[in-house]
């Protein structure tokens, strides 16, 4: 998000900077009207928007978007489940969820947002957290019902044959829950402790661009800017 935050504090600065090189730019033989017209408001927009979107095309280097991947709800859960105990939900769970022992927090957790993307080959943990959040795990997790929930409701956004991932924390560990479709239709739930080490393997291969990833959509659209605001 700060990266994102200096990509918007640049583009102002590159506004400034056709102003300033009007000159230089036509020295160098760019077209004296097209110098003047970028030193307008909508050129100096335009200016704006196309440094931006040249961020967001950086950013989105780790994740693809999936058409009608964006803004699926999460309905309201009550913190009453857990990811050991779901096994009405899973056909197999990875027997680490029972010795995380997390518990259920019997908290009421109201509808959220979610987004679902696509791993691009060769990507990391590190890197799909760096490129949202600046390396902070806190924005992306969710509940572990919610998890659950998401499921249940949207089981048909969950990736067959590979892995769709979820951030979550047990106390000050984050982890990562890994949930896929068999053939059968019955899915499994597997675990990826986010450790040193494990944060920077490669999760896609060339060639293998299948795995999925649910964000918060806070966490997912936070870097769409380009057109939002005029500065």
């Amino acid at each position: 998000m700060e990266d994102w935050k200096a990509l918007t504090k640049l583009a102002a600065v590159c506004q400034e900077l056709v102003v300033l090189f009007r000159n230089t730019m036509t020295d160098l033989g760019v077209s004296p009207a097209i110098v003047e017209w970028l030193t307008t408001g909508k050129g100096r927009e335009v200016v704006r928007v196309a440094f931006l979107a040249v961020g967001q095309a950086y950013q989105d280097r780790y994740l693809r978007r999936l058409p009608g991947g964006e803004n699926l709800i999460i309905a309201e859960t009550d913190g009453s489940r857990t990811l050991a105990e779901a096994r009405d939900v899973f056909a197999f769970i990875d027997s680490v969820f029972s010795e995380l022992n997390t518990g259920a927090c019997r908290d009421t957790s109201p509808p959220i947002a979610v987004a679902v993307r696509e791993m691009r080959p060769n990507v990391t943990y590190r890197q799909i957290i760096e490129s949202l959040s600046g390396g902070t795990l806190d924005d992306f997790v969710l509940p572990e019902d919610k998890i659950i929930q998401f499921c249940l409701d949207h089981r048909d956004w969950l990736s067959r044959d590979y892995y769709t991932v979820f951030f979550f924390r047990t106390g000050n560990q984050f982890s990562a829950a890994c949930v896929s479709l068999r053939d059968d239709g019955q899915s499994i739930l597997g675990f990826d402790g986010l450790s040193p080490f494990s944060i920077d393997v490669t999760l896609n291969t060339e060639g293998c661009c299948c795995h999925r990833v649910v964000l918060p959509n806070h966490v997912a659209n936070q870097k769409r800017l380009v057109g939002a605001s005029k500065r």
